[in-house]
């Protein structure tokens, strides 16, 4: 299984180590999850959407996730582990952007459970995903955060996305 691991602390978890007091020391590894990896990460599925208020059946969330395990050219699952134990994940989708002038990707979903979060992971994460992504010719990565979660914002535009004042996600469901 392909992994994007580090050992170091990264420049962010330096500095606001000075600014906290926490140690932020991060074994962070990102793994390509694939079929045989489904029984592991649908409870952590099942929780993001839970926190997320997403109502979905466990049967269309189980078989939405095993259908992206199998289909590469739809994007992928990456695991986020600490230590070699599971403690997120995040989707990327694939698309195109004629605006963007090429392929872009869009994390659909980035869970880190509760205990992990405030640890400088995601930034972490979210920094190996901007030196992963152009591996697969994508030019913009983009995402849809909660209006009401200000901490995901904040590491969102640390990590540098920025809003799009003028545009809006919006969405009509087809099934």
């Amino acid at each position: 299984m392909e992994q994007f691991c580090s050992m170091q602390p990264n420049e962010l978890d330096q500095s606001s180590q000075q600014n906290s007091g926490v140690t932020k020391q991060n074994d962070i590894c990102l793994e390509i999850a694939g079929p045989p990896q489904l029984g592991e990460l649908l409870p952590l599925v099942a929780a993001y959407h839970q926190f997320e208020e997403i109502s979905l059946s466990a049967d269309t969330r189980e078989k939405s996730v095993e259908r992206l395990l199998s289909d590469g050219t739809l994007g992928e699952v990456l695991l986020i582990k600490k230590f070699d134990q599971l403690i997120g994940y995040v989707v990327v989708c694939f698309g195109y952007s004629i605006e963007f002038g090429g392929r872009a990707a869009f994390i659909d979903e980035f869970y880190i459970e509760a205990l992990e979060r405030g640890r400088g992971i995601g930034a972490e994460v979210l920094g190996k995903l901007k030196e992963r992504m152009p591996a697969h010719d994508l030019v913009v990565v983009q995402l849809e955060v909660d209006q009401r979660n200000e901490r995901a914002k904040s590491l969102y535009v640390q990590s540098g996305f920025s809003c799009r004042d003028k545009y809006q996600l919006m969405t009509i469901a087809l099934k």
